[in-house]
């Protein structure tokens, strides 16, 4: 093409994206500030020579902010126009250098320009990414897409000849070059195989196409632009798929929808889009490794039964990128790194493996949807799929768009070998493709931004200050990677320095970042490292791609093991003891699976196998941290001093024990796992009066050493490599110093001439103590338990006496503590004391052991209930809600009653099993350790204005809600909260407390239901007069629904005991439906073959004379009114055939329907009591007087409103329809019918009462 044609067809272009978006030339040149000539002669392609970058710019820009219509096939992307005008530049410049047509040439390098600067490629973008230099005036894309207009078809060699070569054309790209590609193959033939699936359809416009074709163009695009295809970002082949066939059935919808299918099914299009997919992307993939990689959607065939790959190294990855660079080589500075040893150990006393054999990939978790806030939670992680293909994963990151749009941020915990992989990927980098930088954010600015942090790591390996933008030649297609090493580290060593803002934001300050370098040409991949813990405190872009590292499952162990094994074997280290296997990790398989802890481990072992030597024996965890940590102590300092004598190298190793358990005092006394450098020598210099320590902590090998600049000043923090190690180191000192100030004591007193006036010096153990309750760290009271125990019971006692003493100087205030300034945190003198006090309670209930600790044997011999109930709300006043709740949770409180006494005299304290990490469950019961009565009620009992002022005054929110539930039964149910129920092991639980699990059903032991019948019949007699009443009318209602379900036994007590008068108290106020369901409940249960039949004959008679005694009480308080007796007799009769013949003194059923017959025809219809008049009917038809109803039923029914026939039932339906033959009354039938029965014609469900 020559040059005046080229450039007529790119104005042509613009002039089609200017009129197809509705924008007026005269407001275009208006806005730009230019003459409408220039505009015009641009538009109308009057113009030899390309036009002014800029201006194109400017018009697409004005378009794509203005335009609410835009026409398909045209991009508004800059980018797009700025590739186009780079093409037509490159056809006019060809063109004046030579006058004669030249032979056909091969399409310019893709300019990687246009991925970029654009989100996403749209299908325009694609096709000229494929097509460049052949098709700028985009008329390759118009013709694929016209099967969407519903009126032709693009021949389908056009999109063959898009792909022709693809494979050959990404193997010479490189960089975001080969990544354009392979986004534009995959965009293409996403949309290209929906489009001859329409061609094939046949669908023709629907009636109501009219200018539908662009809509509908626009609509399938957009929904098929949803889906996130392979090479835009890392996607699991099946996610994927199923996201991509999800895309053609929503298009396949709008297409339906738009068009006449002639009755198709919108699936089969879709179907036939996935077939089409399959049969474009299939040779594409087979051929590419590089597609294969990013946009497979299915396991080829002969991988699907494979075993996952146990690489090592990340050779997977290596193999990739050097496949992909055609043989190319990482540096050899780089890759001498996998022949180096893994760690880096002076005088280790093994061989250590090299990187390349000991670095097992670790599996991983890919974070689907990032959200900030369970980015730090294990729980979260545990729900996403489990992945093993570290290496491809890496290297199908490294292909993708997201790659250079957002950083990579690798979590994982503390030695998980984040570290590692960051020098491995360094390692395995061709290069001729990658240029890699890794920067470890310790050594470099906190404070600086992004690109100052890179450049300083550039000043420091290399020695010469090198600018980011000159580091690499743009030209050259290598692509950057920066991987940045602890960001961790920059977040905690320089919490108190940097700003919060800076630190929360880092993350999108990369983001800003890569967009900036992809702007300028200089496409950046960022991958980052974290520990999980820290997730939570920086802010996570939507785009950035989060994945954890795994802990070691048991092959991988097993794999390291063996790599250990034969490096050592070498040595002759293992000829005595034998290889180190997974069996003998057995008992420490938590820090087993930590890759760094796991070496710590087998170093361990080299020390004559101890861990061999102690498999399968019970060996405490807290002897294994001991002997671990004393051994590595041991290491440093035979490693760092000159030869000692046993006793004193064994005082030393001592010495530093203490002070890194001083340390570790220091983290938990912080609530942090980890301490700042000048946190900890301020604590040692209080606590240990070491200034200046030469302490090892820093250099300890289960001690991570985390350091930051910022303002020139370095900072440095320390934390341990798993936090079991300074959980021990607590306890460790805790129990350490308690065993001091006993021993001390006892000292004084032997050397003294006054043996009762002499002071425990506690002020170091009321300082340490006096910060944190132990109970913050569950692990911490276990191993201090256990530390504890390995005294026997005569040295627990004697520490439980030294412990009460203490505790008494807290409560009277004679102990100061003010010998040490030892303040971790801002606290008043009353919160130190009252976690001081609790701390000293929780370690004479561990020195108490299982049989619990007795209050009055340390609060106080007299009240000791009430002592515990001050001390209680100290803490609770002055411990933080986490604090309290994790106290409240750990001490089990059970009461000790003396005989025949209700109020507990003494309190046990003991220790959850689980230290208060369970469930939160508390106890069903209240315990009696000593038997009382039966049933009981506590005086004075639950006064409830006196209860909710109480709880109102305190502020407590949490007891003010349950106030709020137990309301009602507190008003309504006077009694039932402080009335008790004592089982015969002595357990008692409250009325209040079996009812509500009888209605909520929530008690799941066995036999629960009747247990808690048989409590509320039991002391029922002890409730106040009131609530007899209620509780009589509640226990009825309820045995009528689980009386089928319970024993025969447990409803005959129920029944005895709610029809049986109480001697000395009167008959309560039972309400009507009371009788009607125990009648109820008593006819259905005399059949049970489980309980004699005399029995229920007794309950019914019983039954009998209180119903006739409450009659006569009706009687005499109401008058002998005929109709309200009536009504009465007829409502209480729920059953009656039962009432008929078991109550002989009650009226006859004759003379009660007789009774109704008067009563009927003496009033009036508005004043008639239409429940007589049903109740006579009911009554009559369960005595079998089928001739009364004959002669009565049809009068008497005549006789009612609407409203009154409403009462009737279903089943008075039944046997009234045969009796009458009034049309009015049928259709009432008929419509009672409808409603309840649900047979409408209007389709709606009965269920309320009809209104007739």
């Amino acid at each position: 093409m020559d040059a005046p044609s080229a450039v007529g067809n790119f104005c042509a272009t613009l002039r089609r994206l200017v009129h197809g978006c509705d924008i007026p030339q005269t407001d275009l040149a208006r806005t730009l500030r230019r003459a409408d000539s220039t505009i015009s002669e641009l538009l109308s392609g009057r113009r030899t020579t390309p036009p002014k970058l800029d201006l194109v710019l400017e018009i697409v820009r004005y378009c794509r902010d203005h335009a609410e219509n835009r026409p398909p096939g045209l991009s508004v992307d800059p980018a797009w126009w700025r590739l186009r005008h780079a093409e037509l530049e490159h056809v006019t410049e060809h063109a004046a250098e030579t006058s004669r047509p030249l032979p056909p040439v091969p399409p310019p390098a893709v300019d990687p320009q246009v991925l970029l600067e654009a989100e996403r490629l749209t299908f325009a973008d694609a096709v000229g990414v494929l097509w460049t230099g052949r098709d700028p005036d985009g008329e390759v894309a118009q013709r694929l897409l016209e099967p969407l207009t519903l009126s032709g078809s693009a021949p389908p060699e056009d999109v063959s000849e898009l792909l022709q070569d693809l494979p050959g054309r990404i193997r010479a790209a490189r960089g975001t070059a080969r990544t354009a590609l392979l986004c534009a193959a995959d965009v293409v033939v996403h949309v290209a195989a929906f489009c001859e699936a329409v061609r094939s359809s046949g669908i023709a416009p629907g009636p109501d196409w009219g200018a539908g074709a662009t809509e509908l163009t626009t609509e399938v695009i957009g929904e098929l632009d949803q889906v996130d295809l392979g090479s835009a970002r890392v996607r699991d082949a099946r996610e994927l798929r199923n996201e991509i066939t999800a895309s053609y059935r929503a298009a396949s919808e709008i297409v339906h929808g738009a068009g006449d299918a002639a009755g198709q099914d919108p699936e089969a299009l879709a179907r036939q889009a996935t077939r089409n997919y399959d049969r474009l992307m299939a040779p594409l993939t087979w051929a590419c490794p590089e597609l294969r990689l990013t946009s497979e959607t299915s396991p080829p065939v002969e991988e699907q039964d494979e075993p996952p790959y146990e690489g090592a190294g990340l050779g997977r990855l290596g193999e990739l990128l050097t496949e992909f660079a055609d043989g190319g080589k990482p540096p050899a500075r780089h890759s001498a790194r996998l022949r180096g040893p893994i760690a880096s150990l002076e005088g280790a006393g093994a061989v250590l493996p090299t990187l390349a054999e000991a670095y097992v990939d670790p599996s991983f978790r890919l974070a689907p949807h990032p959200v900030d806030r369970d980015l730090a939670s294990d729980e979260w992680w545990a729900r996403q799929p489990l992945r093993d293909d570290l290496g491809s994963f890496l290297a199908t990151h490294l292909l993708t768009a997201r790659a250079v749009r957002a950083p990579l941020l690798v979590l994982g915990h503390p030695g998980s070998g984040k570290s590692l992989l960051t020098k491995l990927i360094t390692a395995r980098l061709p290069e001729d493709e990658f240029f890699c930088v890794r920067v470890e954010l310790r050594h470099v600015p906190a404070d600086a931004d992004v690109q100052a942090q890179i450049e300083a790591e550039l000043l420091r390996a290399t020695g010469r200050r090198t600018p980011w933008p000159d580091a690499v030649d743009a030209e050259s297609g290598v692509l950057r990677v920066v991987l940045l090493d602890g960001f961790d580290e920059l977040l905690q060593a320089g919490a108190q320095r940097l700003d919060v803002g800076r630190q929360w934001n880092y993350l999108r300050d990369i983001e800003l970042f890569q967009e900036r370098e992809a702007e300028w040409g200089r496409p950046t991949v960022v991958i980052v490292t974290s520990r999980t813990v820290v997730a939570d405190r920086v802010h996570t872009p939507a785009a950035t791609t989060v994945l954890r590292l795994e802990p070691f499952d048991d092959a991988r162990i097993d794999r390291w093991l063996a790599v250990w094994g034969r490096a050592n074997h070498r040595s002759g280290l293992c000829h005595r003891t034998g290889p180190l296997t997974r069996d003998a990790l057995v008992s420490h398989h938590e820090l087993a699976r930590q890759p760094l802890l796991l070496l710590m481990l087998a170093l361990y072992d080299t020390t004559g196998g101890p861990l061999l030597r102690e498999r399968g024996a019970e060996t405490g965890r807290v002897e294994l941290y001991e002997q671990l940590l004393r051994e590595f102590v041991r290491r440093e300092v035979v490693r760092r001093q000159d030869p000692m004598p046993p006793g004193e190298e064994e005082s030393t190793v001592e010495r530093e024990l203490l002070l890194l358990g001083t340390v570790a005092m220091g983290m938990f006394n912080r609530r942090g796992q980890s301490i700042m450098a000048k946190d900890a020598e301020r604590d040692l210099a209080v606590l240990s009066g070491e200034r200046g320590s030469p302490l090892l902590f820093g250099r300890f090998f289960f001690v991570h050493e985390s350091q930051a600049v910022a303002a020139e000043e370095e900072i440095r923090s320390y934390e341990f490599l798993h936090a079991t190690f300074g959980e021990y180191l607590v306890a460790r000192v805790v129990c350490r110093e308690l065993g001091r100030v006993v021993a001390s004591t006892e000292d004084a007193k032997r050397g003294s001439a006054d043996p009762g006036s002499t002071e425990p010096d506690d002020d170091r153990l009321r300082a340490l103590l006096s910060a944190v309750p132990l109970t913050d760290r569950v692990e911490v009271l276990r191993n201090a338990a256990e530390l504890l125990r390995r005294g026997g019971a005569e040295h627990g006692t004697s520490l439980i006496g030294a412990l009460r003493v203490l505790f008494a100087r807290v409560l009277d205030g004679s102990g100061t503590g003010a010998g040490l300034a030892y303040l971790p945190l801002p606290q008043s003198r009353t919160e130190r004391d009252a976690v001081y006090g609790a701390n000293l309670l929780l370690l004479a209930v561990l020195c108490a052991g299982e049989e619990g600790l007795a209050a009055s044997a340390f609060l106080s011999a007299d009240a000791a209930v009430e002592r515990w109930w001050r001390c209680a709300h100290l803490w609770r006043s002055q411990l933080g809600e986490s604090s309290w709740n994790a106290l409240s949770r750990a001490l089990v409180l059970r009461g000790r009653f003396a005989d025949g006494e209700v109020v507990p005299r003494d309190l046990r304290l003991s220790l959850r099993g689980d230290g208060g990490t369970g469930p939160d469950e508390p106890d069903r019961t209240v315990s009696m350790w000593r038997h009382g009565p039966r049933s009981f009620r506590v005086e004075p009992g639950v006064e409830v204005n006196e209860a909710v002022r109480r709880i109102a005054f305190l502020g407590d929110a949490a007891a003010g809600h349950l106030v709020h539930a137990v309301l009602p039964l507190l008003e309504l149910l006077p009694g039932t909260v402080d009335t008790y129920h004592a089982a015969p092991d002595g357990r008692a639980r409250s009325m209040a407390h079996a009812l509500l699990s009888l209605v909520c059903g929530a008690d799941g032991r066995p036999n629960a239901r009747s247990v808690a019948y048989e409590e509320l019949a039991s002391a029922l007699h002890r409730l106040p007069d009131v609530t007899v009443a209620r509780m009589t009318d509640l226990l009825a209602r309820h045995l009528v629904q689980d009386a089928p379900r319970l024993p025969g036994a447990t409803v005959l007590t129920v029944l005895k005991v709610l029809t049986t008068p109480v001697p000395g108290r009167p008959t309560p106020d039972v309400a009507a439906g009371t009788w009607a369901a125990l009648l109820s409940c008593t006819e259905a249960a005399a059949w049970r073959a489980d309980v004699p039949p005399e029995e229920w004959a007794r309950i019914a008679s019983s039954l009998g004379l209180l119903l006739t005694r409450e009659d006569l009480r009706r009687r005499e308080h109401r008058g002998a009114d005929t109709a309200r007796a009536l009504t009465t007799a007829l409502r209480e009769a729920g059953s009656t055939r039962l009432w008929h013949a078991t109550l002989p003194g009650r009226r006859s059923g004759d003379q009660l329907l007789d009774a109704a017959l008067r009563t009927s025809a003496r009033r009036p219809g508005p004043a008639r009591d239409p429940g007589t008049v049903v109740g006579a009917l009911r009554m009559a038809r369960e005595l079998g007087r089928s001739e009364w109803l004959s002669e009565h039923a049809e009068p008497l029914l005549r006789t009612l409103g609407p409203e009154a026939l409403g009462q009737l039932l279903p089943s008075d339906v039944d046997f009234l329809r045969p009796l009458v033959r009034d049309a009015a009354l049928l259709a009432v039938f008929v419509r009672i019918e409808e409603v309840w029965r649900g047979s409408r014609a209007d389709g709606e469900q009965g269920g309320d009462r009809p209104r007739v």
